[in-house]
């Protein structure tokens, strides 16, 4: 069974290790939650995000992410970490 693809998307700014300054960058996801796992995964590797939306399927108009849903970046853990968490406890 194949997954559909995602409908939504997650557009952020952000300067990266590379050197990129206020570089945009979109990325297709399932819901919110895999766009705060998205710009986490780059703030982890450095990247200073500058501002971040959320982008619901079929619709024109983007929501701004606030700092407060990735701030936490050390704690926040994201969909494939929870996941590899299960499996080694066998939760699974």
């Amino acid at each position: 069974m194949n997954k559909q693809a995602p409908a939504h998307k997650v557009k952020f700014y952000a300067d990266t290790q590379k050197g990129d300054i206020n570089k945009l960058f979109t990325f297709p996801v399932y819901d919110y939650n895999h766009a705060i796992d998205i710009i986490v995964k780059f703030k982890r590797e450095g990247a200073k995000i500058r501002a971040a939306f959320f982008q619901a399927a079929n619709e024109s108009f983007n929501v701004k992410i606030t700092p407060k849903a990735y701030e936490d970046d050390f704690l926040h853990e994201t969909y494939a970490e929870k996941k590899r968490y299960e499996q080694i406890n066998g939760n699974i």
